[in-house]
């Protein structure tokens, strides 16, 4: 296996680390040759895998003893599909933050109260349910997720974004299990709709499984489907058919399959009268399941790396009186207080990020917009003389993948591993196999005989 040894090069001279350089406007710090349509691949493949972290966090959280919040969704089919549609569309949070590496980077966030006042919101929740949702909201925190891209793993023209480490197969049992998906959500949306003044669809469809099979092929057949692979890996698909179309389907399936339920052609007619020409459009959604994910036979192990680039730093700030807009001063207030403490942090004994920045003057711009990537949480409003305060929090992973690009990196083996048990011994030529005790003089041994 290769191994990444990390040689540190020390830097003479030490220089004021950023304070005297400008900040970017958009942060980012303009990568040569991007184009509009890189940048745009960047920011869709960040934002989506933000969302799927997201996702992936929100299904963690605690709501009782032995149950989070995913299993709870999960015990009903629409309310874990309305969970899923809800965080696929939180916004972005901040501006997208591109490096001159060809990387980018984009955050989302969920506010507890936003999140425990949408799972209450659900419909069909009992008031167990609502009681636990109310306590457990409580005493959850906002939720930051981070996304990243680069412009290195973008496939080629027929690749979906997002989906590079995804295989073929992969793609195509997530694209059939979408569109099964859909279908089922369709066949549910059709059930609704009332055949007579009395009856729904629904118990036309629930009289025989051949029914309901029957009905479900000639969909399959017959709507159209829309495929999308959104950037957060998940395969969407829209099924959509016209009313006149749905009913002379049934028409046709009353015809071949009426035996087995007490509806008559008739119903068929009369829904086929009174039903408006409008369209049925629902939606199914599918991930790749984690057998299909592409994973490097062998991967690169970096030796002496910080213990620092796994922490997040945290600092309480305040936004200076008179200030502009409350967030944009927090945040300025966040960046001032974290660009000290980052250029303190060691690579070696020897040598701080400062003092590694003054020699390699060309990742102070890439520094600068990490700086800027600071989050504010528990933000408290001005409140009359007292100005508007937060938390701000810096996770360092993404300092430690600028500042690596200025050490020199060497290939090397990999330390031995530590000895696990003792080595054996070879048997003494003098003492027999079944020897294991000392052997006792005669004098001492009471049993001995002249």
């Amino acid at each position: 296996m290769s191994v990444r040894a990390i040689a540190i090069i020390g830097c003479a001279g030490a220089v004021l680390f950023l304070s005297t350089l400008p900040a970017l406007t958009h942060a980012q710090s303009r990568p040569t040759g991007l184009s509009s349509d890189d940048r745009t691949y960047l920011e869709r493949v960040a934002l989506g895998s933000a969302r799927s972290r997201l996702a992936e966090a929100v299904a963690a959280l605690p709501l009782a003893e032995g149950l989070t919040v995913g299993a709870w969704a999960g015990r009903n089919v629409e309310r874990d599909r309305s969970l899923r549609q809800w965080v696929r569309s939180r916004p972005a949070a901040g501006p997208l933050r591109v490096y001159s590496d060809a990387t980018a980077e984009q955050d989302v966030r969920v506010e507890a109260g936003d999140l425990g006042e949408f799972l209450s919101s659900l419909p069909g929740l009992e008031a167990t349910d609502a009681a636990m949702l109310k306590s457990a909201s409580r005493r959850w925190s906002g939720l930051w997720q981070t996304g990243e891209s680069a412009l290195s793993q973008r496939g080629g023209p027929q690749s979906p974004a997002g989906w590079e480490d995804i295989s073929f197969e992969g793609v195509q049992v997530s694209r059939r299990a979408a569109q099964a998906d859909a279908l089922r959500w369709l066949l549910e949306r059709a059930g609704r709709l009332k055949v007579t003044n009395a009856r729904e669809l629904s118990e036309f469809l629930r009289a025989d499984p051949a029914i309901d099979a029957a009905v479900a092929s000639a969909l399959l057949d017959q709507a159209r489907f829309e495929f999308e692979l959104a950037a957060d890996q998940v395969a969407v698909v829209t099924a959509q058919i016209s009313s006149p179309a749905l009913v002379r389907i049934l028409q046709q399936v009353v015809e071949e399959h009426g035996h087995r339920s007490d509806f008559r052609a008739a119903d068929f007619r009369e829904m086929a009268a009174v039903t408006p020409d409008t369209t049925l459009r629902e939606q199914g959604m599918a991930v790749p399941p984690p057998r299909y994910r592409l994973t490097p036979e062998f991967r690169l192990i970096e030796l002496d790396v910080p213990e620092w680039a796994g922490r997040t730093l945290r600092a309480e700030v305040r936004a200076v009186p008179d200030s502009p807009g409350d967030e944009a001063a927090l945040r300025s207030a966040a960046v001032e207080e974290f660009t000290q403490r980052v250029g303190e942090l060691p690579i070696t004994p020897e040598v701080t990020v400062a003092r590694l920045l003054a020699s390699r003057p060309e990742l102070k711009d890439d520094v600068i917009v990490f700086l800027h990537g600071a989050r504010l949480v528990n933000v408290v409003a001005a409140a009359g003389d007292a100005p508007p305060r937060a938390t701000a929090e810096l996770p360092l992973q993404r300092l430690w993948q600028i500042v690596r690009r200025g050490i020199p990196a060497v290939e090397a083996d990999p330390p031995e591993p530590p000895a696990t048990t003792r080595p054996a011994l070879p048997p003494r030529l003098d003492r027999r196999p079944t020897d294991t005790q000392p052997a006792r003089s005669p004098a001492a041994n009471p049993e001995t005989r002249p």
